[in-house]
């Protein structure tokens, strides 16, 4: 999935359990959008910057024992913080739509097995014999090579997301209408 869906459903999965559950408690949903996104953040950091020997942009941060190390690290920080471990974890439910068994093995490692080969790494390969940043511009450009090559029902997925992200904004700026009215009509601006 992309950035749109990835942040769209999750956004509006926080959205909608705070309706739901008439919480009063506020959630900074621009950490949610950087929780969702956060797998491919550090995956594509990897895979460009530092790991010569991996052939895939998806990592160690989209396995599920990675997610649960996150979301127990955030939780310990501070309590209340769960919800944003929580949309990291989430973004492995989101790609996994229409992929292979590859896939669930990759999230469930080392669970299901342990070999490097499974989470997209070679080990004892990959040297780098061009010059770095060449080498790092080569990477990058097969990092984003997936945003050209995703099926028609991915696209419809990323609509569904920048829908949630118009409708959540639209509803967000109903509120703040009324408070921006008082604000200017006490001619504090």
């Amino acid at each position: 999935m992309l950035i749109a869906g990835h942040v769209g459903y999750t956004v509006g999965a926080v959205w909608a359990l705070k309706a739901l559950t008439k919480s009063d408690t506020s959630a900074d949903y621009r950490a949610v959008a950087v929780m969702a996104l956060a797998p491919d953040f550090m995956d594509r950091a990897l895979f460009v910057f530092a790991l010569p020997s991996a052939f895939d942009a998806r990592l160690i941060a989209h396995t599920l024992i990675f997610q649960l190390a996150i979301l127990g690290a955030i939780t310990l920080i501070r309590r209340r913080w769960w919800l944003y471990g929580a949309a990291s974890v989430g973004h492995l439910s989101l790609d996994s739509t229409g992929l292979s068994a590859a896939w669930a093995r990759h999230m469930l490692w080392p669970l299901i097995g342990s070999e490097w080969r499974i989470i997209g790494i070679m080990p004892g390969s990959g040297a780098v014999t061009i010059p770095y940043q060449n080498w790092v511009w080569l990477r990058i450009q097969q990092a984003l090579q997936p945003y050209g090559l995703a099926p028609w029902w991915v696209w419809l997925l990323e609509a569904g997301g920048a829908l949630i992200l118009l409708a959540f904004a639209y509803r967000k700026s109903l509120y703040q209408l009324p408070r921006l009215r008082r604000f200017l009509a006490a001619g504090e601006l």
